[in-house]
């Protein structure tokens, strides 16, 4: 009896610590769940039905947005407006740059439209 206390208390420990392992490994699974699944099936919006706008390019702070007076124009000539902003910082690394351009080609899109930091949004 004396062996097997020992032995049986080592294993009962085992255990637990096997389990807890086992459930700190089941919910980390969980909460990267949704992000696992979206790598794995590459989800694509419904742009069936709508006008879509694509805007490339840079990204300015100071100002307006030319890309929202843009879709408020189109919103006001269209019923469904979707707008993807795909435009980048002046700093953006070369890699990122090409990455968006690629995406932007990708995309179906009935307007496209490149902004600059040059852009000034007509006011209406």
């Amino acid at each position: 009896m004396r062996v097997l206390t020992p032995i049986a208390a080592t294993a009962a420990g085992a255990c637990l610590t096997g389990m807890a392992g086992g459930l700190l490994a089941l919910s980390t699974a969980q909460s990267r769940l949704p992000a696992i699944m979206a790598w794995l099936m590459k989800p694509e919006p419904d742009l069936e039905g709508k006008v879509v706008l694509v805007c490339t390019g840079q990204r300015t702070n100071d100002g307006p947005d030319p890309a929202d007076h843009w879709r408020t124009v189109m919103e006001s000539e269209h019923d469904d407006v979707v707008m993807i902003d795909l435009r980048l910082h002046t700093d953006a690394g070369q890699k990122q740059q090409r990455s968006m351009a690629e995406l932007a080609q990708r995309i179906p899109a009935d307007f496209r439209r490149e902004f600059g930091s040059a852009d000034v949004p007509a006011i209406r």
